[in-house]
């Protein structure tokens, strides 16, 4: 699973006040932490006191940070498109008062490595063939644990009104820096949701998808669920889960075709892994694709979802199940064992579901495209229910 996550991170917290924050407060308080409670030490490069400082060190991933204080307002424009995002709209319709009227903001930057590396420098180590450091997972996420805990100190010693997370374009209240400053794991401040409608729909019907931007940090693709008449906020909360199983300690990403969902069989989604891609400043980034196949909650069910009737015992399959003679059938349900042996790694269940009849000639059965079929010879129908896809929520 490849990883393509940025560098360089920032947040920009957004103040009534053009007066300074107590900087020396910020620092020294990070540096205790940081020491106490990791045992890591940071090394001060520069500092004036009053409105920067500069600090490099941390665990094996090189982290440098640099604090800033700007005195005035940043223009408006910077916040054009974290504007326009419809999940900012209804999470944080104030927002556009609050930049308007805000006259100072304190930038906080982490980067990996002692230098920030620019897009000139990215694209010439890309020609020599050198790839971007700081690219491994535990790397992104220590640097998303760093710039969060240094949010939530400021936000404790001064009284901000606004972030703004630029790398994924997300504004949220001071609140939300608190309920995630210790989390480097997926959440609304890390993966910005964008809904769209599907084809020939209208808003008033309630039927949308949702797109992610973020996960490609943490998974290599974006992800983007099918329109339904799912609401979409919880869809997206549905696929943090997905990005949560597959950065798991001994995690995978769903197989193509394979489909998940939660123990008490509240949703079910399938996954395709050829989807298409998000757009973003002219390039293409891959996406997986997430299928609703049932939501109890809201009274969907696709038309192939195939019910929990339908359960096969993987160590005694019946014969109208899946024709399992012969060599291909003992590599089918070789290929069941080996699947549940990764789910329960994770403390989950796998669960092959049968749905399908068998051609009369010795094979297996005919594959359907209804819940959990699989990318297995033979068409067998695997469905994918594990209590780690459980969608991590605030409960604030």
């Amino acid at each position: 699973m490849s990883h393509s996550s940025p560098n360089a991170l920032q947040v920009a917290l957004l103040y009534d006040s053009a007066d300074p924050i107590d900087l020396n407060a910020l620092q020294s308080a990070f540096l205790k932490s940081e020491l106490n409670a990791s045992g890591y030490k940071y090394n001060v490069v520069e500092a004036d006191g009053r409105t920067y400082f500069r600090c490099f060190g941390g665990r094996e991933s090189d982290v440098m940070i640099f604090v800033e204080w700007v005195d005035k307002p940043t223009a408006r424009a910077n916040f054009n498109t974290a504007l326009s995002s419809v999940f900012n709209q209804i999470s944080m319709p104030d927002a556009a008062a609050l930049i308007d009227r805000h006259r100072g903001l304190l930038l906080i930057n982490v980067h990996h490595g002692a230098m920030p590396q620019s897009r000139e420098i990215q694209t010439l180590l890309a020609q020599m063939g050198v790839g971007q450091a700081g690219q491994s997972l535990p790397q992104y996420q220590e640097r998303l644990r760093v710039m969060g805990l240094l949010a939530a100190m400021a936000t404790d010693i001064s009284k901000p009104t606004l972030s703004h997370w630029t790398h994924t374009d997300v504004l949220a209240r001071p609140q939300a820096i608190k309920d995630f400053m210790w989390d480097a794991s997926p959440n609304l401040l890390h993966v910005h949701p964008m809904p769209f409608r599907g084809p020939g729909t209208t808003q008033d019907q309630g039927i949308a998808g949702v797109v992610t931007f973020g996960a490609a940090a943490y998974i290599g693709r974006e992800i983007r669920v099918r329109p339904t008449e799912v609401p979409w906020i919880e869809a997206y909360q549905h696929a943090l889960g997905f990005i949560s199983l597959a950065i798991h300690k001994d995690g995978y990403v769903i197989p193509d075709g394979d489909t998940f969902g939660d123990d008490s069989d509240s949703f079910c989604y399938r996954v395709h892994h050829t989807a298409e891609p998000l757009l973003n400043a002219g390039a293409e980034i891959p996406c997986y694709e997430l299928e609703p196949q049932l939501n109890k909650k809201h009274g969907f069910q696709a038309p192939g979802y195939v019910t929990r009737d339908k359960i096969i015992d993987i160590d005694e399959p019946r014969l109208e199940h899946v024709q399992l003679n012969g060599r291909a059938g003992r590599e089918v349900v070789a290929e069941w064992r080996a699947k549940r042996q990764m789910a329960e790694r994770i403390g989950g269940r796998l669960v092959v579901k049968g749905a399908v009849e068998a051609d009369g000639g010795g094979a297996f059965g005919k594959r359907q495209s209804g819940d959990g079929s699989s990318g297995a010879k033979g068409g067998s129908v695997t469905g994918w229910l594990a209590k780690t896809f459980g969608v991590r929520r605030n409960e604030e």
